[in-house]
């Protein structure tokens, strides 16, 4: 299933959702003008892709690659099992009333309406 929509600030998404493959994949690309962030959220690895500036002389390659490639940052930081941070957070939203990171019920109402709408579409 593919989709493609525009948020309310102009930014564009495409969201691919494949049950079929034998790969396990769950990634997340955002793209801009200098690259592109790639996360994976498997092994929580986050890497940007830099746009190259040298001029591709072979033309083929050139016709092949597109925009030419640059070079790879991976960022490094602390991973931890998301499921506990999820407990955390709970935990602080029920002793502490704080709800940082918690979807209210009312936009997980609005959210499972939107993919239902995707669904029906």
């Amino acid at each position: 299933m593919a989709v493609v929509g525009r948020l309310e600030n102009g930014v564009v998404v495409s969201i691919n959702v494949n049950w079929l493959t034998p790969v396990k994949r769950r990634s997340v690309t955002v793209l801009g003008e200098k690259g592109a962030f790639m996360v994976d959220l498997l092994t929580g690895d986050l890497r940007f892709y830099a746009n190259g500036e040298i001029k591709e002389e072979w033309d083929q390659m050139a016709i092949l690659r597109g925009v030419s490639e640059g070079d790879m940052i991976q960022y490094a930081f602390t991973k931890r099992e998301p499921l506990v941070v999820e407990h955390e957070a709970f935990r602080r939203a029920i002793t502490h009333g704080h709800a940082e990171g918690i979807v209210s019920l009312d936009r997980g109402v609005d959210i499972l309406r939107v993919a239902e709408r995707i669904i029906t579409s």
